[in-house]
């Protein structure tokens, strides 16, 4: 990794309060049915989730071993566990895989700040804000994985049960020709009332 490359990442890391305030404002959206919530969510959250990943790879100013493992270990937990997220929030397929190594990533990493920094030989190398960042993204990731799909789905189209029935239905059968045909009839026949009804307003 170059030093161009390296100076990218850390202004994409600078601009983490901005993308925090686009997932706000994109969640904002999602829980008040707004159009344009999933663009906003996955272009926000996709980026802070690479900009974490990259940080990873980020060469070290700390000559610490355990310090600089436990600093590439939360950021990588950081990237998963914000993907999982991202992908619970769309229901996408794969979501508890990532949220569980997300989550058990951050909580290795705040154990063994916890441990060091309680070390009094130990050079204290994590800050206020790396801890915070890890709890509160940790704390979210939990907060979703014990949330499941159905309840998710359920939120999103409270206005349309039948929906979310068909689209289990075919989750659940993943080989029912039958029960994926249902689910994407119905899908595009609500897509077709939805946009005669727009272009009737």
């Amino acid at each position: 990794m170059n030093e161009n490359e390296i100076k990218k990442i850390r202004l994409l890391v600078k601009a983490e309060p901005i993308i925090i305030l686009v997932i706000v404002i994109g969640a904002c959206f999602k829980l008040m049915h707004w159009d344009g919530a999933a663009t906003l969510l996955i272009i926000s959250i996709s980026t802070l989730a690479i900009s974490y990943m990259f940080s990873a790879f980020i060469p070290s100013e700390s000559k610490n071993t355990a310090s600089i493992f436990i600093n590439k270990l939360g950021n990588i937990g950081l990237a998963m566990a914000l993907v999982g997220i991202l992908f619970k929030l769309m229901i996408w397929e794969g979501n508890a895989m990532q949220l569980i190594g997300g989550i058990t990533a951050i909580s290795c990493c705040l154990i063994a700040i916890l441990y060091l920094r309680n070390q009094a030989d130990n050079e204290n190398s994590f800050s206020s804000k790396q801890i915070a960042r890890l709890i509160v993204i940790g704390s979210i990731a939990g907060f979703f994985a014990a949330v499941s799909e159905r309840d998710i789905m359920n939120f999103n189209h409270a206005d349309d049960p039948e929906y979310v029935r068909l689209f289990f239905n075919m989750r659940e059968h993943p080989k029912d020709t039958e029960a994926r045909e249902a689910f994407e009839k119905y899908r595009k026949e609500k897509f077709e009332n939805a946009r005669k009804s727009d272009s009737n307003k």
